[in-house]
């Protein structure tokens, strides 16, 4: 194997080591969250029950059934509640990563979805984290040219500019993403 592909090769395994330790430390945070969050809702639920009962107590014979169907909404309600809780503090929690962590999060956005020429539009909450240096580094790692501003209409996160589209990678999306495929496993893994 000539020294390019020694290179190359060492570059592969380095971005594959550090995409397991991304996806690793993904994988922990979220069982994090799911423990919070479980935590959240069984106080959540505790709560709920205790006004549900006290709600069954108040309503009379005659009006049962609409304060069964009153409880349902309330329960689904709190459901929804805390499933936007728990995206909302997952995203927080990404937002309140340390520096080194976050710029580490966003250099592997770019390096996987990146082409030749895009521009990255970084939040304006990252201005004080992200400079040219951190581009061209990103830049030089990818082999590609990326050009970098900032956007306050984003808190996390990055855009992705080109010619052709613009792929939109903020927390925001991402966590919205995230949300509709796992929804449902959430919700049942939860309740």
């Amino acid at each position: 194997m000539s020294g390019k592909e020694k290179i190359i090769a060492k570059i592969i395994e380095s971005a594959e080591n550090s995409r397991n330790n991304t996806i690793f430390e993904a994988k922990e945070k979220i069982k994090q969250i799911k423990a919070d969050t479980k935590i959240y809702i069984e106080a959540l639920n505790k709560k709920t029950d205790l006004e549900i009962s006290e709600m069954q107590k108040s309503v009379s014979s005659r009006r049962k059934s609409v304060a069964d169907l009153d409880v349902k909404k309330l329960i689904l309600q709190s459901k929804h509640t805390v499933l936007d809780k728990a995206f909302v503090e997952a995203e927080n929690k990404v937002l309140k990563m340390a520096d080194k962590e976050y710029k580490a999060f966003l250099k592997k956005l770019i390096t996987t979805y990146a082409e030749n020429g895009d521009k990255v539009l970084f939040s304006e909450n990252d201005k004080k984290k992200i400079d040219k240096t951190y581009v061209e580094e990103i830049s030089k790692i990818g082999g590609i040219k990326l050009d970098y501003d900032f956007s306050d209409s984003f808190n996390g996160g990055i855009i992705l500019q080109s010619k052709n589209c613009n792929k939109n990678l903020t927390l925001k999306t991402l966590f919205s993403q995230v949300r509709e495929k796992a929804e449902s496993e959430i919700a049942n893994i939860l309740f």
